[in-house]
């Protein structure tokens, strides 16, 4: 591991310090990370030996935290930092929210549910333990907000990664990403979902951050279907696109990987198009709907 990123971490090995972080980020005003001085910024890490805070504060300059003669703020590496603090993810519990969703599970037709289990947002009937989505989700916030609609943070957070990961780039370190199709549909948190003739791993060559998904689900932000999504009312980061378009997947070679990805509209206007094995669009054909 690189010298500066463990001095990095010792650094942050202490509680005041962290403590600092967090009040620095807590007394920022909405839109900027606010300038707080040496006095109001120790009255709320609560350190009364003067002496003892600025040596520790002093630790955190200039890595973490950026000094100017107004007083203190946090510097970019200082903000990610409190951020990961806010986010909950080394909290002991997990929030209590479990919503109930609109949707029957398809084993035993009672309503599928969201929970927020072990960091992960969970989509899944609690009756019959058959889970259908699942994705780490942030939820520092959660427990405190009164109306969050946690299906639609789960699959929006899920198809901003995917977007991210088609565009060619990390979502969480911007670096580049290796894409394998296979049919390993075993790789799905529900391996029985339609549409599993190809499924992709898309994953960071530099974090190893991944996701699997079927090809249909992966596309979901895909530019070259997002017009074809306006004109038929879709929403493609939270409507289903089972329930509002016929789809077909076809697998005309493995070696190399062409996949036919088909989508007709409820007024018969049909899109084709022809995916490679980087999932990169190399044909694309739209049938307009006939008039009577």
């Amino acid at each position: 591991m690189d010298s500066e990123v463990t001095a990095a971490f010792e650094l942050l090995g202490n509680e005041t310090r962290l403590r600092t972080v967090e009040a620095l980020g807590e007394l920022s005003a909405p839109g900027e990370f606010s300038t707080v001085s040496f006095g109001d910024l120790r009255a709320a890490v609560g350190v009364r030996d003067s002496g003892n805070f600025n040596y520790h504060l002093q630790q955190l300059v200039p890595q973490f935290v950026t000094a100017s003669d107004d007083g203190y703020h946090l510097s970019l590496p200082g903000i990610f930092v409190y951020r990961t603090l806010k986010s909950g993810l080394y909290e002991e519990r997990d929030p209590d929210v479990v919503q109930e969703t609109d949707d029957p599970c398809e084993e035993c037709g009672t309503p599928r549910e969201v929970w927020i289990e072990s960091g992960r947002a969970t989509r899944g009937c609690l009756d019959c333990g058959v889970i259908d989505n699942q994705y780490p989700l942030p939820a520092g916030a959660l427990a405190r907000l009164p109306d969050v609609d946690l299906e639609r943070l789960l699959f929006e957070r899920l198809a901003f990664d995917k977007l991210s990961f088609l565009r060619g780039f990390c979502p969480y370190c911007s670096g580049s990403v290796y894409t394998e199709l296979s049919t390993a549909r075993e790789r799905l948190a529900d391996p029985d979902v339609p549409y599993t003739q190809a499924v992709a791993t898309v994953s960071c060559e530099w974090c190893h951050w991944y996701l699997h998904a079927n090809v249909v689900g992966l596309l979901i932000g895909h530019p070259a279907l997002l017009p074809f999504y306006y004109r038929h009312d879709f929403d493609p980061f939270f409507d289903s696109l089972t329930e509002t378009f016929e789809v077909s997947v076809d697998v005309e070679s493995t070696e190399p990987w062409r996949l036919v990805t088909t989508l007709v509209a409820p007024d018969d206007e049909t899109l084709r198009i022809v995916l490679d094995g980087s999932l990169d669009v190399i044909d694309r054909d739209l049938t307009r709907a006939t008039g009577p």
